[in-house]
Formats: structure tokens, sequence, C-alpha cells
């Protein structure tokens, strides 16, 4: 029961931190890493939520 928990923890934790890093890019004041960073998300992974990229 405690590992069921844990992982929905982990879950909601991650669904945050991509939630956090789509408010920031649309402010578009931090690069990728420095985003990534503050979230704990991958550089790739914050490059891939980043629907506004420059052509």
């Amino acid at each position: 029961m405690y590992r069921a928990f844990e992982e929905v923890r982990e879950e909601t934790k991650h669904e945050q931190s991509i939630e956090i890093a789509k408010s920031l890019l649309e402010v578009r004041k931090m690069t990728y890493e420095e985003i990534a960073r503050s979230v704990q998300l991958p550089v790739e992974e914050v490059k891939a939520l980043d629907t506004k990229k420059p052509a």
C-alpha cells in the first residue's frame, strides 16, 4: 500500500513540475537549462514542452 502511495505522490510531483515548467516557458526569461534545474526535470523534457519554439 505504501509503495502505491509513493508512486502516486511521485506522479503528482512530476505533473506539478511539468505545469510549472510550462508557465516558465511562457514567460521566456529563463533558459531550458535554468527551468530544468528549477523544476527538477531533464532538459530534453523541458524542450519538448516548449510549444512556442522559435523557427
